[in-house]
């Protein structure tokens, strides 16, 4: 059963909808938050298959630390949005009149890299006032003691991820440890987080942990607003039919989710490859205007990633669940 593709004849409003929410006609400040989730049409699929082509040529490519942890010069993305991270991991932060929001931290060993990113957008340490988390592995946010302890900030996280941020992991790669944080808020699907005039809405997407979210909100700019979406995570648990922390009807909710949001700017992504950042900031170098709008990109990458689940679940339900993973210690 392929993905019961839903695929519909959409009219040129449920179209103008799919893949934008039509932004650029959108009155400053406009409601947002998830509608209806759309049907996919066969293009969503085919541009999203040749996405996922890039980004694993991509990811290949920078698999090596010494690639996947270089310096990228920290930009605006638009509004009040910058990217503060590296080459392979995201790490943004949002400018409020009430100081900044920070979604995720990034490694511990690249906190100073983080750091000198932001002072080069005019950002101290201690103008973070809230913490935000996509998940709770030590690429996104083995730094988060450090710039809690350093900032004063306060940290939320989502249910499913607190008691794993704050007792810490020890791993045989002193890089892969996560030094115990104290959550100052746990948060719950569709929690809203506000500072300065910003609202942010997390969706809860569990599977690559059990507190993966998803941030969704709205940022300006001439005039416009822009449905924002910094989007975690593709990659689902090993076992999709019975892992009794992952039930796979929450699984193909979180699919619903995503479908749901009219996304106009998803961030370059946890993984920066999923939304091709070195190829748009090479575009921008080159000229091109708006390289971070990318309604298309969103809804193509959800088309096969999802196509990628259901495939996976068929063949799960007809062969049975794979055998646990063993960790090697």
């Amino acid at each position: 059963m392929k993905l019961n593709l839903r695929i519909a004849i959409i009219g040129t409003i449920s179209i103008c909808m799919a893949i934008a929410g039509c932004a650029t006609q959108s009155p400053t400040g406009q409601p947002y938050g998830a509608q209806t989730p759309l049907p996919y049409r066969p293009t969503d699929l085919e541009y999203g298959r040749k996405l996922q082509a890039k980004i694993e040529a991509t990811r290949l490519a920078s698999a090596d630390s010494k690639i996947a942890k270089t310096e990228i010069e920290p930009f605006k993305i638009v509004g009040d949005l910058y990217f503060v991270g590296i080459h392979n991991f995201g790490v943004y932060v949002i400018k409020t009149p009430e100081g900044v929001i920070m979604l995720d931290a990034g490694w511990a060993d690249t906190a100073d890299k983080t750091e000198a990113s932001l002072k080069k957008i005019g950002i101290n340490v201690t103008d973070i006032k809230i913490m935000l988390t996509t998940e709770n592995h030590s690429d996104h946010n083995g730094a988060a003691a450090y710039f809690k302890e350093k900032s004063g900030a306060k940290l939320y996280v989502m249910e499913g991820d607190v008691e794993a941020m704050e007792r810490g992991s020890n791993a045989l790669d002193p890089n892969m440890s996560i030094r115990p944080v104290k959550v100052d808020r746990i948060l719950h699907d569709r929690d809203q987080v506000r500072l300065g005039g910003k609202v942010l809405t997390a969706y809860h997407i569990p599977g690559h942990t059990k507190g993966s979210t998803t941030w969704f909100w709205q940022e300006k700019e001439n005039g416009t607003t822009y449905n924002v979406a910094d989007v975690c995570c593709w990659e689902m648990p090993n076992n999709v039919v019975s892992d009794p922390n992952f039930p796979t009807a929450r699984l193909q909710h979180n699919w619903e989710v995503l479908k749901s949001l009219p996304v106009d700017i998803p961030t370059p992504g946890t993984h920066t490859y999923n939304f091709d950042l070195i190829g748009k900031l090479e575009r921008a170098k080159a000229g091109e205007k708006n390289v971070w709008i990318d309604q298309l990109g969103y809804r193509g990458v959800i088309a096969a990633y999802e196509q990628d689940f259901e495939d996976k679940l068929q063949k799960q339900l007809k062969d049975g669940p794979p055998p646990p993973r063993v960790r090697i210690r």
